[in-house]
């Protein structure tokens, strides 16, 4: 089973940053500059694909770092795009900075009749969106999970793509809006301080542990839950604060609050 084969092969630093991307085609392909990003929906995917026993559309996933020379993008169009059913690029940085790419993909739908959906990164790009061969809101509904992020959202994403595209028909969950600083633990997952306060041992000490809000996103998180489960062996009530940006003085106001419990 292939989820993300996307290391290139034969780069050669003479080659003006020509890659091969080694990867066979799929149902969906998934471009992305982020690697976050792709961590995320890989967990998803993997999430649905143990669910399902393996009945989902195949997903291919490259990093748009190797999409720069055009070498590379018409060997990548020609082996693997040609053939997807559904292609969804997630774009940082609009249209300037992919300009070939993104005239291969108008292209391609026209030559081929496969469905590509441009999808703005961060801030909302109408001239970018309105080039997807489909509907501005079904664009925009896909961007509103990626934007959101979690592999809540991913799974939700996948659903939404199957449901449009693959004539499945699931429930159409909106995008959940995660804060950018909260409280965690692996018993609780998101929790408040009174849900924590009715489940530790006030005999013990408390610990809190900091993270990124971007590892509880990609589901990165076992170095964390292993930090956890050695305080608690030692006798501690371990926790854990997950903040978008510890450099935000507002943020860093509410991770104090958290753990002090102001």
């Amino acid at each position: 089973m292939h989820l993300i084969a996307t290391i290139p092969g034969g780069w050669n630093p003479n080659d003006d940053g020509i890659f091969y991307i080694d990867q066979q085609p799929g149902d969906i392909v998934f471009l992305s500059a982020g690697d976050t990003e792709i961590h995320t929906l890989n967990e998803a995917y993997r999430e649905l694909h143990k669910a399902e026993n393996g009945k989902l559309p195949s997903l291919r996933m490259t990093n748009l770092v190797y999409l720069k020379q055009e070498l590379t993008i018409d060997t990548y169009l020609e082996e693997v795009l040609e053939k997807a059913k559904v292609i969804v690029c997630s774009m940082l940085g609009g249209i300037s900075y992919y300009k070939y790419l993104v005239e291969s993909l108008v292209d391609l739908q026209e030559k081929v009749g496969n469905t590509i959906l441009f999808v703005p990164a961060h801030e909302p790009d109408f001239e970018l969106m309105q080039l997807s061969s489909v509907d501005i809101q079904i664009v925009h509904q896909c961007r509103q999970y990626l934007q959101e992020g979690g592999k809540e959202n991913a799974v939700s994403l996948f659903n939404y793509l199957r449901t449009h595209f693959f004539d499945i028909q699931l429930p159409i969950a909106p995008a959940i809006g995660i804060a950018d600083v909260f409280l965690y633990t692996k018993a609780l997952g998101m929790t408040t301080n009174k849900a924590l306060e009715s489940t530790i041992d006030t005999s013990k000490p408390n610990v809190a542990l900091l993270g990124y809000r971007t590892h509880f996103l990609s589901d990165n998180m076992e170095p964390l839950h292993v930090m956890s489960a050695a305080l608690q062996t030692r006798g501690m009530n371990a926790f854990i604060v997950f903040a978008n940006n510890l450099r935000d003085s507002k943020l860093l106001e509410q991770v104090e609050g958290l753990m002090t419990h102001n």
